[in-house]
């Protein structure tokens, strides 16, 4: 005979399912009720929403370190992060937005597109280009950069680019 958790009741659970199974309650609904009890209330990093986890989720500890910031899996990999920056050979930053519709290099997003669509509120078109103003690729100060047509974008860049004497770009 076993003591419920929750309500006290003595119920009898052979040895070997208390021992295999951990039977500590003598329902589901006192599991239930002993579990919701001890709900934990936290704060989303990402969007500051207020939800609940588990005691038990809160000592896992690849839980802990991580995802128990976040309400959601989305909010979890739409939140930014500086370990999941790159810096291409040419110069681009990129940020790692796996959920993100435009992406390069597997999960990654250029950073000049991120400011800009953050800027407007929505996701660029496919005939829209970002340019750097400077030039620098890794500055993505929005004072730096300026939303254009890919036509527009490639007709200023083609007009900086050196002809050979057979009138090909080189």
């Amino acid at each position: 005979m076993f003591a419920c958790m929750f309500c006290g009741k003595e119920t009898y659970f052979p040895p070997s399912s208390v021992k295999k199974y951990k039977l500590r309650y003598c329902s589901r609904s006192c599991k239930d009720k002993a579990l919701i009890k001890d709900l934990i209330e936290l704060v989303c990093k990402n969007c500051g929403k207020s939800y609940k986890i588990y005691p038990s989720q809160e000592k896992w500890s690849g839980v802990r370190k991580c995802k128990n910031n976040f309400c959601s899996k989305s909010c979890f990999y739409s939140f930014p992060r500086e370990h999941g920056k790159i810096i291409t050979e040419r110069g681009y930053v990129l940020i790692h937005r796996p959920l993100h519709p435009k992406l390069v290099a597997g999960k990654y997003v250029y950073e000049h597109r991120l400011v800009i669509e953050n800027v407007l509120g929505r996701y660029l078109t496919k005939d829209e280009d970002v340019h750097h103003i400077n030039g620098n690729r890794s500055d993505n100060r929005i004072e730096n950069l300026e939303l254009l047509t890919s036509t527009e974008h490639s007709l200023m860049h083609s007009n900086k680019r050196k002809r050979n004497e057979l009138g090909q770009y080189k």
